[in-house]
């Protein structure tokens, strides 16, 4: 605004000017005009001098702006990679293991009191799985629950039922169980069993290679393999 009107100002004075020169005036009014009008413009230049420069400061100021905002960024994505990698490593050293797993079929005796080791498919009463839970001071201690995936030797996974009630998720799936074991988590290593009793023999307990799977808070923790004449 003040620049405009300035540049008016210098407008008139130039073309009063140009009208003295053209009536022949005093020469020292002529010349008075011309160095106030000197004046004028060489305070209009200054004054442009001093935006120019000022616009030059911000520009600058704008360019180390850009780039602080710049490096900000590349700190936040730098933060946010090492707090993924941290978390990472965190989940990963909180999972439990299973150590020692055995799985094996058995024939009760003395009236259920007892247990024999078998081979032979024709005897098997109940199928055994044994293993040690990791100690891990990591772990957040708690109420864990125990699966256990049991799969005959052509693949079918022995279970209760095929309905949600008899599931879990593991990796985004659901997944059926054959057994299921709630068990208090203290941090320190434990012993856990889990047993099948076989109620149809001719479908549960046939001749081959038996796998059994065990999971923990949605993740594999082991497994192991048993075979059946």
């Amino acid at each position: 605004g003040k620049l405009s009107e300035k540049d008016s100002i210098i407008a008139a004075n130039a073309e009063e000017i140009n009208q003295l020169i053209a009536r022949s005036a005093d020469y020292r009014k002529i010349k008075k005009k011309l160095d106030l009008l000197r004046n004028m413009t060489q305070g209009y230049l200054n004054q442009m001098d001093s935006l120019i420069k000022v616009n030059h400061i911000l520009v600058n100021e704008n360019t180390k702006f850009r780039t602080d905002i710049d490096n900000y960024k590349q700190t936040t994505t730098s933060l946010e990679t090492e707090k993924k990698s941290l978390t990472e490593k965190v989940n990963s050293a909180s999972k439990l293991k299973a150590y020692s797993i055995v799985a094996k079929a058995v024939r009760l005796k003395s009236k259920g009191t007892k247990e024999e080791v078998v081979e032979k498919a024709s005897r098997v009463d109940r199928f055994k799985v044994s293993f040690t839970l990791s100690e891990n001071s990591v772990a957040a201690a708690g109420t864990r629950t125990i699966y256990c995936r049991l799969a005959r030797p052509d693949g079918k996974v022995l279970i209760l039922g095929d309905d949600d009630a008899n599931s879990f998720e593991s990796g985004g799936n659901r997944l059926q169980f054959s057994i299921k074991k709630e068990i208090q988590y203290d941090n320190k290593a434990q012993n856990i069993t889990l047993n099948w009793d076989v109620k149809n023999a001719k479908e549960e307990a046939v001749k081959g290679r038996y796998y059994a799977i065990l999971y923990v808070d949605g993740y594999q923790i082991g497994d192991a393999s048993f075979d059946l004449k």
